[in-house]
Order: C-alpha cells, then sequence, then structure tokens
C-alpha cells in the first residue's frame, strides 16, 4: 500500500512540474534544448498530457513525424 501511494505521489508531482512548464511554453514563449538541439515542446495538450498518455502505453513518435501529427 505505501509503495502504492508513493508511486501515485511521484507520478502527480511529475505531471505539475510539466503542466508549470508547459505554461511556460504557451504563455511566455519558453523553450527547451538538449545538447544543443531544441525539444519539441509545442505538444496538443501539454507536456502533462504527452507524460499521462505515455504512461497508458501511448507509443513514441518516429523521428520524421512532426509534433501533434
Amino acid at each position: 500500500m505505501l509503495a502504492q501511494m508513493l508511486h501515485a505521489e511521484r507520478v502527480s508531482a511529475i505531471h505539475d512540474v510539466l503542466a508549470v512548464l508547459s505554461w511556460w511554453v504557451d504563455a511566455r514563449n519558453a523553450g527547451f534544448t538538449f545538447r544543443g538541439e531544441p525539444m519539441p515542446v509545442g505538444i496538443e495538450g501539454g507536456l502533462h498530457f504527452d507524460y499521462i498518455g505515455r504512461l497508458n502505453g501511448w507509443e513514441w513518435p518516429k523521428r520524421d513525424t512532426p509534433v501533434g501529427s
């Protein structure tokens, strides 16, 4: 039971951080880079929506597929 509670809190915390980052992307035109490459952040529904989808088995898009397609 404790492990389930801690896992749920971890997922919730990650979701909340991604929701705030999504707000910064949308409202403040922020962006992220990794090793000098821009990261796709214009995800429909926000980063937090994508995170929950990945937890529920969504497939990663192909590298040549534009974000949001």
